[in-house]
């Protein structure tokens, strides 16, 4: 079925992204590093990685995954501070509370990142726009956070919308701009296209989603099984309806050995 079909049966999702989240989350109790390039993670000296980065220290390349040791030699100013998952746990039962005041289909993708599935909710007369509106401001008034949004008819559309004007900003795609939206995405943005199923799409000439046309379902199937149907359905705006699931998908825990191991 063609979710993006207007009308009674439309569906409206908005998708909630908290801005580097585990150091917003440090700088509530230390607002005078708001100024600094600030990350979350391990120490160098334990062969740590960072796992989040202010958008300050971003602009010297710091950034999740990237070897501690390594992103002190980018940003030598970088703040480092320890992970507190307690505290980013307790941060996020806070956010599900306020994003149940709108509506119980709640889908939590990790600590920072939630889909909701407005659909059919009596707030703002419906408007799904005006919800994510009231939403952001009131994570901001509460928690003193900032957060990113996106608001679709399509639950992975809302979440690649959440990230056009982030950080702090909101992004909306109407049913009758999915097309357009679209026909001009690089197909890298879709859920689930890496670098290994780019390769395939690239050299079969498919860089933006308006390239993956029908007929080149065959050799979608031939090169990728069928993840490539899965590509061509997201290209499309084809989105099954799935199951509603409140648990978070991922949690993100690393654990640095202090020395190279070898795997037999």
């Amino acid at each position: 079925m063609n979710a993006t079909t207007t009308g009674k049966n439309e569906r409206k999702f908005i998708h909630v992204d908290m801005d580097s989240f585990f150091v917003s989350v440090e700088l509530l109790d230390a607002p005078h590093l708001n100024q600094h390039p600030v990350a979350v993670g391990g120490t160098a000296s334990e062969r740590g990685v960072i796992s989040t980065a202010n958008y300050i220290a971003r602009q010297f390349g710091v950034k999740s995954g990237l070897a501690t040791a390594t992103a002190q030699r980018m940003c030598p100013d970088l703040v480092l501070l320890p992970v507190r998952f307690e505290a980013y746990e307790a941060i996020t039962r806070k956010l599900d509370e306020i994003f149940r005041r709108y509506t119980d289909k709640v889908e939590f993708l990790s600590l920072d990142e939630a889909s909701l599935e407005v659909t059919g909710q009596p707030r703002f007369s419906g408007s799904a726009t005006h919800m994510a509106a009231h939403i952001r401001a009131t994570v901001q008034q509460e928690l003193g956070l900032t957060a990113s949004a996106g608001v679709a008819p399509l639950k992975y559309l809302a979440k690649i919308a959440s990230e056009v004007q982030k950080p702090n900003g909101m992004f909306v795609i109407t049913p009758n701009q999915v097309r357009g939206f679209l026909d001009e995405l690089d197909v890298r943005k879709i859920p689930g296209v890496g670098p290994k199923t780019y390769a395939v799409l690239e050299n079969l000439g498919c860089r933006q989603c308006r390239d993956i046309t029908e007929d080149k379902i065959p050799a979608l199937m031939r090169y990728l099984g069928v993840h490539g149907f899965y590509v061509w359905e997201r290209c499309q705006g084809i989105e099954e309806h799935d199951e509603q699931s409140s648990d978070i998908k991922s949690v993100g825990i690393e654990r640095t050995l202090p020395h190279d191991c070898h795997m037999l």
